[in-house]
């Protein structure tokens, strides 16, 4: 019967995860800056984590901030914080090359004539005898206090409509409020550390969490939405690649637990070896060669090993960054601006960044393949753009339409469309279009 580890002990397989949920947190915090780049790492084409999900009916997107993580012999339970974005709402473009139609031109060939005088409605008016009089002066007086009813009623009609639309408001910002708070998500990353990262593996896992001001939303205890979507920067398999190295050099120590019921130090030359790269990957027991015996058990790391660890592969992946080139001397009017370290500078996305990111995961693009019910060629995907350009990316273009859809596809996807295209359509359409010139062209050469 193999040993029992020690209290605080964890599989040689959580290694990966625990480094590469360190990485995620102090790369995009929830709270506070970022202490490290994961970005440069990255062999995917998202560098920002996001989520899309149906939100109200809607499929709304979501930016992503890791709040915390938390080891065990199972996985590392990673904690998000999800802010839901701003709607893409479609907009219409202004029709090119209509002219408005001018207003109508003033006659000119009347001449100017003064006035004629208005005659009097009173001068034919007979004179009004005393009971007449009182009768009309008792009319006006009733239609006077209709008057002051009737606008007494508007206004209390008017009020009762301010009252109502300054409640609407308020519901609405409540809303909005709602809308911008971080709702909680746990997802449980789990081995291959390869794959842990993917949308499936993280939304089979995920789950709502109670978080400060979260308990009373319609959100705390609920299932996840089937349709999610999770993305993170895939640097899952670089960390790893990184890892063996640190573990080679001796940077964690870990514990072989024989089946004998012996412990014994793991030598720094086993990461380098295809056993390692399996224990890694989940596989539990292995056998080790010690110089004289080779031992069979698993291996087993402390949470101090894996803290020294990581702060060892942190310090080889900040220097393994390219510094910036140095720019040239300047004159000592205009001294040279501080650069953050290389660990420390996170680049932000641009606003081109977010749109793109934006519109794949709206119609559920991800690595430039579908995995929702649109398959989209690049000039439909353009016109889908069309209609969703923001104010902030300026002037719309069909030249930059199309180079953002062509970044989106992939490009062995890039030519196919919907099963249901009208391709064969247009097709004959076109036919029929180019037949009616030709017929003209004919008429012409004939009435010659």
């Amino acid at each position: 019967m193999p040993a029992q580890p020690p209290r605080g002990h964890l599989p040689a397989y959580i290694a990966p995860l625990y480094v590469l949920a360190r990485a995620l947190h102090e790369t995009f915090p929830a709270e506070g800056l970022p202490t490290f780049n994961l970005t440069p790492f990255s062999d995917g084409p998202y560098l920002t984590p996001s989520a899309a999900a149906t939100y109200d009916g809607e499929r709304r997107s979501f930016s992503v901030t890791v709040s915390g993580f938390k080891p065990s012999r199972i996985g590392v339970e990673l904690y998000l914080e999800l802010v839901l974005q701003p709607r893409l709402v479609p907009r219409r473009l202004p029709l090119q090359g209509l002219v408005p139609p001018k207003p109508a031109a003033a006659p000119t060939d009347v001449k100017d004539q003064p006035p004629a005088p208005e005659k009097s409605e009173d001068a034919d008016k007979p004179e009004l005898t005393a009971e007449e009089a009182a009768t009309a002066a008792a009319a006006a007086k009733e239609a006077a206090e209709e008057a002051a009813a009737a606008a007494a009623a508007a206004a209390a009609a008017a009020k009762e409509a301010a009252d109502m639309k300054a409640a609407e408001e308020e519901a609405a910002a409540r809303v909005a409020a709602e809308e911008r708070r971080p709702k909680g998500v746990a997802v449980t990353l789990v081995s291959p550390f390869k794959t842990c990262l993917l949308s499936e593996h993280l939304c089979a896992t995920a789950r709502w969490r109670e978080m400060r001001g979260l308990s009373s939303t319609a959100y705390s205890g609920r299932t996840f939405p089937e349709d999610a979507f999770i993305s993170f920067p895939r640097v899952a398999a670089a960390l790893g690649r990184e890892l063996r190295d640190v573990l080679a050099a001796g940077g964690g120590r870990a514990v072989l637990m024989e089946s004998v019921g012996d412990k014994t130090p793991v030598p720094a030359r086993f990461w380098h070896s295809e056993a390692a790269e399996a224990v890694l990957a989940g596989e539990v027991d292995t056998v080790v060669p010690l110089g004289d015996r080779e031992a069979s058990g698993a291996i087993w790391f402390d949470e101090v090993a894996l803290d020294a660890a990581w702060r060892q592969l942190r310090g080889t992946l900040a220097a393994s960054v390219k510094p910036a080139r140095p720019a040239e001397k300047k004159s000592e009017e205009a001294p040279a601006r501080r650069r953050d370290p290389p660990h420390t500078a996170v680049p932000q996305p641009t606003a081109w960044m977010v749109f793109m990111q934006e519109i794949a995961l709206e119609f559920g693009y991800s690595g430039g393949r579908p995995f929702g019910p649109f398959r989209f060629t690049k000039d439909q995907l353009a016109a889908q753009i069309r209609t969703r350009w923001p104010d902030e990316l300026g002037e719309w273009s069909q030249t930059y339409a199309e180079s953002l859809a062509a970044f989106i596809l992939h490009p062995s996807n890039r030519k196919q469309g919907n099963a249901d295209n009208t391709t064969k359509a247009e097709k004959e359409r076109t036919q029929a279009l180019l037949q009616a010139e030709k017929r003209k062209i004919a008429d012409k050469r004939t009435k010659r």
